[in-house]
């Protein structure tokens, strides 16, 4: 038996104790979405500030309370919306791939890069390299192109009295 059929048994029964014993809709609905638990944490807070609990007028508009089954509904859709979500990122990280989203996106060196889900970055950065140089050359070479044109920089900076060399 599911959370939701639980919680609905326990009204049932506490209402067949005495009819004095009734939980109000907006105070059921509230246990029901504090009962689901850490994992609902967000669904909750998104429900809360996108649902009114009780009757409520804004801008003139009456606005009608949700409705247990209406948070029933809502929570079964982020449930499953929950499982497809960790099904996607068990298979990526178990090296599989997941339909929807076959290829990881990756930015590196100023362009965007498409590589197979569940592959390295790191393991792909050899195939960067182009035919002939490795990566650690690529790099060795970006950086004496970096300081050739800091140093050319430097030589067309006007320099200042205080700061000439001495004679």
């Amino acid at each position: 038996m599911d959370f939701g059929q639980q919680i609905r048994k326990a009204r049932t029964e506490l209402l067949a104790l005495h009819t004095s014993c009734t939980i109000g809709e907006p105070h059921f609905i509230n246990k029901f979405l504090t009962g689901l638990g850490p994992s609902f944490d967000l669904f909750r807070t998104t429900f809360n500030q996108t649902h009114y609990l009780i009757p409520t007028r804004v801008n003139g508009v009456d606005r009608a309370a949700t409705t247990f089954e209406e948070a029933l509904l809502a929570a079964s859709r982020e449930e499953s919306a929950m499982k497809q979500r960790e099904e996607r990122r068990t298979a990526n990280v178990s090296g599989g791939t997941s339909s929807q989203y076959p290829f990881a996106i990756t930015a590196r060196e100023g362009f965007t890069q498409r590589r197979p889900a569940g592959t390295s970055i790191l393991n792909s950065s050899q195939a960067q390299a182009p035919k002939g140089r490795t990566s650690e050359e690529n790099i060795d070479q970006q950086r004496s192109h970096e300081r050739a044109r800091k140093s050319k920089a430097r030589e067309t900076m006007p320099t200042s009295p205080q700061h000439s060399p001495q004679a």
